[in-house]
């Protein structure tokens, strides 16, 4: 599957195998294309998950 992770007009990519695990620490991003070295965190707006092929589960565990 492939997790697509937004936030502020910005968006970055994380490509999972079966049995990979993702996780994030905290609610913030910043998708630096420029390769500049500023940093500009902003939250996350939204998460999602596309299946590269056929269907598949995921699973998702969200602590608060």
């Amino acid at each position: 599957v492939t997790v697509r992770v937004r936030g502020n007009s910005e968006e970055y990519f994380v490509k999972l195998e079966a049995g990979d695990s993702f996780m994030l620490h905290n609610s913030v991003m910043d998708a630096n294309a420029t390769g500049g070295a500023s940093v500009s965190l902003n939250n996350i707006d939204s998460i999602g998950i596309q299946a590269d092929t056929a269907s598949c589960d995921v699973e998702i565990f969200a602590a608060a």
